[in-house]
């Protein structure tokens, strides 16, 4: 395998569930051998995604989404509850865990597409950090998160830019602050960690739309990692397992409302 060629997705569906479930057909594909290294960028139509090991009644504003008609849609990566929007640029990389990428595991990995989306943003004059592995911002206020899993042998890092989301909206869906509830017994579920976010667009003088703000991340990963990306489309294999995974996994309350407490 040639390490420094990715395939380069720009590739998004009309419905959020279906966005979700590709990027597990991503990562099995990956996985098992079927298709090369693939960087992914997305958009999402207005969408709460939480992290796998999340009770969604712990995170989310339910009866706001409802009333919002924002579908509720837990991932197959760890990590906490993210709001999408058309306004949110999403980015997605796998790599095959022999690939040198994936090797070393969740912590260089990280540290690698942090410090490209650092890079990235501080190119257009944003006072950017990666205070952890999970956390970048744009002076004091989150502006992007990461998440990731390692299964399927497959390593899946992927995050969420800001860029000029309905930030109101945002805090109205993912407004819960309640406690964690006693483990003795139960589940410890994975809890997000609440912080003031901003947008892209609220720290430059001059607006960006998503069409202006891709070309950068595309070219600032392929510089930093290394890498080649060449254009490139789903397998026919790919989107059959899509299909699969819609119908049988993420279309379904059993999955995305698995972990609802009592």
């Amino acid at each position: 395998m040639n390490h420094a060629c990715w395939r380069l997705l720009d590739l998004a569906y009309d419905d959020p569930y279906r966005n979700i479930a590709l990027e597990e057909a991503l990562l099995r594909s990956v996985g098992s051998g079927a298709a090369p290294p693939t960087f992914r960028l997305w958009r999402n139509r207005g969408a709460v995604v939480i992290g796998a090991f999340q009770s969604p009644d712990l995170e989310v504003d339910l009866d706001a989404c409802a009333a919002e008609g924002l579908p509720v849609i837990r991932r197959v990566s760890g990590g906490g509850a993210v709001y999408h929007d058309e306004g949110v640029l999403n980015y997605s990389l796998f790599a095959p865990k022999r690939h040198p990428f994936a090797a070393h595991g969740f912590h260089p990995a990280f540290e690698q597409v942090g410090a490209v989306v650092t890079t990235a943003l501080r190119n257009l004059g944003i006072a950017a950090s990666h205070p952890s592995l999970t956390t970048i911002l744009a002076g004091a206020r989150k502006i992007s998160g990461l998440a990731g899993a390692l299964k399927h042998g497959a390593l899946l890092v992927h995050g969420s830019l800001l860029i000029h989301a309905d930030l109101t909206r945002l805090s109205r869906v993912l407004a819960l602050t309640q406690p964690p509830p006693p483990t003795r017994g139960r589940r410890a579920f994975t809890r997000s960690h609440k912080m003031a976010v901003t947008n892209l667009n609220d720290v430059l003088d001059h607006p960006l739309s998503l069409p202006d703000v891709e070309p950068l991340f595309h070219t600032t990963f392929e510089r930093l990692l290394a890498a080649t990306f060449l254009p490139s489309d789903v397998t026919a294999a790919e989107v059959n397992l899509l299909h699969t995974l819609y119908a049988t996994k993420y279309r379904l309350q059993a999955w995305n409302f698995k972990y609802v407490t009592p």
